[in-house]
């Protein structure tokens, strides 16, 4: 394992050394588990089952560490190494992790194969997936039909760019939702569901559970907690990475240069989206003559139901994250939340999330909560796209269209602009205004 080239602050990279470990065949939890003398030496159950995980017998190791938790319940020791195990089934290497948030901190080049981009602090939240979400999230292209529905089309132009209706995300309680289904994100939700009882709880001085999660509703440990640093890093970890999952499925693609495929820069990683492609058709058809415009109002009409699906809202009512955009919104909050209880986290590893996290809750407003943050995640997705049809129906002349055409053309532009600053009256294109 390569330790990062980055030229990063030495107290960065002393905090690196020390969670995580660096070196010639280094192993993390080698650095995690050995010497906590911070605590009572654990049964030689627990022993070998850290020693297995430190050789890579995850299996084994998996085996070990719950019968050792069955043993002795309310072990944090044991949680945080059932934790990293699950993340470790997920696909997720928290090294790796750690060296790419550091790197979108850095204003330093990342090697291309690590399919990466870089990203200057201050990045918004959009910007942040798009530039991790090549080099972490995982989720195989055979299990995408388990997280989103297929959605059809009747614009023949559309065909070639399919995208999925995200299922909501639910919990691993019921059998057919993603988080059951999908094994990275059952496993991400196994480290959630094993750490919860001892991460800082949302009354707490430095909160890292959220009411807008169902899943954080568990019994705080009544045990004094003396991994904490542990807990919350495994904590971030599992909420970040399933938020670049559910990201693949909002800008989902079937070519290269996308979320299945890295892109060399955040901004292809979102132009590339085949939400972005069908914008893409939408302004290549021609406005000039009365049969061009029907076509033209056709598939803007469907585009607009396109974004509904992808971005779709919950229930009116709804108080707590059940559509995969307010899930993101969720884990994305959590991730910066558990880092900022992480004491001595140097910035260069934090401050692409926490920023980017702290500028989108600003711009939500008096309001401040889950829907309206979920808003303006979702304008942050969707800029590039309200820009170019606004682009492409300013060419639209009034004479052009009759009242109900003009009517469908600027509904289906007020959708997709939701969040941007396209939706303000002045931004608007001159035929909606």
């Amino acid at each position: 394992m390569r330790c990062p080239r980055q030229q990063l602050s030495l107290v960065s990279l002393l905090f690196l050394f020390w969670f995580l470990g660096c070196g010639n065949g280094s192993n993390l939890n080698k650095f995690v588990f050995a010497g906590d003398k911070d605590q009572e030496a654990l049964s030689t159950l627990m022993e070998r089952a850290e020693l297995a995980y430190d050789r890579g017998r995850i299996e084994e190791a998996f085996n070990l560490a719950s019968l050792a938790a069955d043993k002795a319940p309310g072990s944090e020791r044991a949680a945080v190494l059932l934790g990293f195990i699950s993340l470790s089934q997920a696909g997720s290497d928290p090294f790796k992790i750690v060296e790419k948030l550091m790197s979108l901190s850095s204003s330093s080049t990342i090697e291309q194969s690590s399919g990466c981009s870089s990203l200057s602090t201050g990045g918004n939240a959009a910007d942040v997936m798009g530039a991790l979400v090549g080099c972490l999230a995982n989720i195989p292209a055979d299990e995408m039909s388990e997280i989103g529905e297929p959605v059809t089309t009747e614009v023949t132009e559309f065909e070639a760019y399919p995208i999925l209706k995200p299922i909501a995300p639910s919990t691993i309680a019921d059998p057919d939702s993603p988080r059951a289904r999908v094994s990275t994100l059952y496993y991400l939700n196994e480290a959630i569901a094993y750490l919860c009882p001892f991460v800082n709880e949302p009354t707490s001085e430095h909160p890292a559970r959220t009411d807008d999660d169902p899943r954080h509703d568990c019994q705080a440990s009544p045990l004094q907690r003396s991994n904490q640093v542990k807990s919350h890093f495994v904590w971030a970890m599992a909420h970040l990475v399933e938020s670049l999952s559910f990201y693949q499925v909002l800008m989902y693609s079937t070519s290269e240069g996308t979320a299945l495929a890295p892109a060399a820069s955040t901004s292809q990683q979102q132009m590339s989206s085949n939400l972005m492609k069908r914008v893409d058709v939408v302004k290549n058809i021609s406005t000039s003559g009365a049969s061009n415009i029907s076509k033209y109002v056709k598939a803007i009409t469907e585009l607009k139901a396109n974004f509904d699906a992808v971005f779709t809202s919950p229930a009116e009512g709804e108080t707590v994250a059940t559509s995969m955009l307010q899930s993101t919104m969720v884990d994305l909050k959590v991730t910066s939340a558990a880092f900022g209880a992480i004491p001595g986290v140097p910035d260069e590893i934090t401050a692409s999330v926490t920023s980017a996290i702290e500028a989108l809750t600003t711009a939500a407003g008096a309001a401040n909560d889950i829907t309206s943050q979920s808003s303006q995640l979702q304008g942050q997705l969707n800029t590039a796209a309200a820009s170019a049809l606004k682009t492409s129906i300013d060419k639209v002349s009034t004479s052009q269209v009759d009242d109900t055409q003009k009517q469908e053309i600027c509904d289906s532009f007020a959708t997709i602009a939701v969040g941007t600053t396209y939706a303000l009256p002045a931004n608007q294109p001159s035929l909606c205004k």
